[in-house]
């Protein structure tokens, strides 16, 4: 199941890695730039990234279950 949430996310999960991917890059080549504190906001940014995804992960299926039993005949219609 989190392989299918994961495929649904995908491209949010591949435009934030890019993200990050160009701002190492674009500090690595300027060199008024240092790269160490950088790497380090990335880093720490990937984590909660990852924590968020794991949070929305579990609190989905929970939501879906609420908003499912609260549906009546004439929502599903829709």
């Amino acid at each position: 199941m989190i392989r299918k949430y994961l495929v649904e996310r995908f491209s949010w999960i591949t435009f934030y890695i890019l993200l990050h991917l160009f701002i190492i890059f674009v500090a690595y080549l300027d060199s008024a730039i240092p790269l160490k504190p950088i790497l380090y906001i990335a880093f720490l940014s990937l984590l909660m990234f990852s924590m968020f995804l794991i949070f929305r992960y579990k609190k989905k299926p929970t939501f879906i279950k609420v908003w499912n039993r609260g549906k009546t005949t004439w929502m599903l219609r829709i």
